[in-house]
């Protein structure tokens, strides 16, 4: 009976997360396909709205991958939980700036379904990337590289890369000016990461490197978390195990340091670089630079060998001066071009 439940379970996982995302795509295709925004009615708008913060709900749920223990009931992990909370309230939190910055909210609202569908395509892609080595030989095995594909994991820059993509050539095509809308998500982005890097220390993924034991921030990964598997599998490189391998040795809390780091850098990006911009686009610049600069200085910290490292740096810090980059080359070229105040 029990082995019986448990292939029931392994079946029901995919297929639930699967109705989910076809849910989630569903809802906001209808959204991206709504009247236009000129004749939206009040009503509508709200409604509209409405659709979108259950579109990304759904969406999260299912980009947090839905765990089915052998019960009858189905159960959210806590690192699902806080994903939902900071990508929806996330959600709502731009929707209301973007009232009060007096954007169009229908262009809002569908600019956020463009952009979540960017994240999930550009997270994807980026893993792939990350673990290119070991995805190569399997291009000559469709199916075996399509479910690679599928049970890869996220990068987050890689994610915050396709959806700027994606956002930017949604707002192209629908001939309005990107950056008010940036500089509403931005801060946005920072509020959820909060919650996401809280989710990944409970699920114990993107974990720290050792530290001293007599650290008092020093963690303790328990037998069923990502950082404990991992670690044991790699135990031959010198990490070493305690009380009876029930726990792993002392390490940073790293994702706490980015979850603290991402509360500063929304603090500084809504209540200080926001009421005084003085040209479109610096918010998303101060995002740019901010968390690229947070980012590089905490992947030295970060235990998780496998997020791919090139030219002596991880591709974390790669990217982080990417982003730092054009975080640099947008102030010369719109801050110094801009004198004038939201010019």
């Amino acid at each position: 009976m029990y082995s019986r439940t448990l292939i029931t379970v392994q079946f029901l996982r995919p297929v639930l997360s699967y109705l989910f995302a076809v849910i989630a795509g569903a809802a906001l295709t209808w959204r991206m396909l709504a009247v236009g925004k000129k004749t939206l009615s009040d009503r509508k708008v709200a409604n509209d709205n409405l659709v979108s913060v259950i579109a990304t709900l759904l969406a999260s749920l299912t980009l947090s991958r839905f765990i089915l223990p052998p019960v009858v009931l189905l159960s959210v992990n806590l690192y699902g939980i806080l994903v939902c909370f900071g990508l929806s309230s996330g959600v709502i939190l731009a929707l209301h700036q973007a009232k009060q910055e007096h954007l169009d909210i229908g262009i809002t609202a569908q600019a956020i379904g463009v952009t979540l569908a960017g994240c999930f395509v550009g997270a994807r892609i980026f893993d792939v990337l990350v673990h290119w080595a070991q995805f190569l030989p399997l291009l000559t095995h469709p199916r075996a590289a399509l479910s690679f594909v599928m049970k890869s994991g996220w990068v987050f820059l890689g994610g915050a890369a396709g959806g700027i993509i994606f956002a930017i050539g949604y707002f192209r095509l629908a001939r309005v000016s990107p950056w008010p809308y940036l500089d509403v998500f931005m801060p946005c982005v920072a509020w959820a990461q909060i919650f996401g890097r809280i989710g990944c220390f409970f699920a114990g993924c993107c974990y720290g490197t050792r530290c001293s034991p007599s650290l008092p921030l020093g963690v303790h990964f328990p037998p069923d978390s990502i950082a404990f598997r991992e670690l044991f599998f790699r135990s031959g490189g010198g990490h070493s195990f305690e009380l009876g391998d029930l726990r792993t040795a002392s390490l940073n809390p790293v994702q706490l340091y980015e979850s603290f780091g991402n509360l500063v850098i929304f603090l500084s990006l809504f209540f200080w670089i926001r009421p005084r911009r003085r040209f479109e686009a610096q918010v998303f610049i101060g995002w740019l630079i901010l968390y690229g600069f947070l980012r590089f200085v905490l992947e030295f910290f970060r235990g998780d060998i496998s997020r791919g490292f090139r030219f002596g740096l991880s591709t974390g810090q790669l990217m982080s001066i990417s982003c730092v980059a054009v975080g640099f080359e947008l102030w010369r070229r719109k801050g110094l071009a801009s004198p004038d105040p939201m010019a």
